[in-house]
């Protein structure tokens, strides 16, 4: 499906998906590194670190200690630095976060598809599901049409905008965060929570559209 996008400045970085009815997975943002693997590998920096600067202080004559024992105990923090920079990347780490990741993208698919079922195909509108962090819920999220926002002067009371809030979706046991436009006429927008950074958006009729601003 082609997706048009426009050149204006985007409020946070996000996914942009579209929906007819079929069974399109929803695209999560990139994750973030999982928490595990950063403790790991900080851990890892730690230990090679003193390694070598518990060698470098020997070799200056900082401390006196009988070498061998030096010697021996450098050489077991390096070993242990090294195969914790080697093991992070070849065992299976933190699973827990990509079974969260993996729930959330079940969940998202679940609401888009509710959200689905409310269309009315004959009036040709579309929806638009915004998902947030759960710090954004009770928030507001503002959109209008980009011709409106274009011609205006005073963008902060354009008459025409439509205001949804932010909230939390009950889905499957869980919640997603979002805010969702409903009954949209097919057409350019711009979208915003802050006014000067404003994202645009273009809406199809009998679609779904989806943008992820996590």
């Amino acid at each position: 499906m082609h997706l048009t996008f426009f050149s204006v400045p985007v409020q946070p970085p996000g996914t942009y998906t579209a929906s007819t009815g079929g069974n399109h997975p929803f695209v999560p943002h990139t994750p973030r590194p999982p928490r595990v693997r950063v403790i790991i590998v900080a851990l890892s920096i730690v230990l090679l670190t003193l390694g070598t600067l518990f060698l470098i202080l020997n070799i200056l004559g900082t401390i006196a200690i009988n070498i061998k024992w030096v010697q021996t105990v450098t050489l077991i923090i390096n070993f242990t630095g090294l195969i914790c920079a080697i093991g992070q990347w070849l065992l299976p780490v933190s699973p827990s976060s990509s079974m969260e990741r993996k729930v959330l993208r079940t969940n998202r698919e679940l609401f888009r598809r509710q959200i689905e079922q409310e269309l009315d195909f004959k009036s040709h509108r579309g929806s638009l599901i915004v998902y947030m962090d759960e710090h954004e819920v009770g928030h507001d999220l503002f959109i209008v049409s980009q011709h409106l926002w274009v011609q205006s002067q005073d963008r902060d009371h354009i008459q025409e905008t439509r205001r949804t809030v932010v909230k939390r979706y009950s889905v499957n046991d869980h919640y997603v965060c979002a805010a969702v436009f409903r009954s949209l006429e097919s057409n350019d927008y711009m979208l915003w929570l802050d006014v000067q950074h404003p994202t645009s958006v273009f809406i199809r009729e009998n679609e779904v559209m989806s943008l992820d601003w996590r």
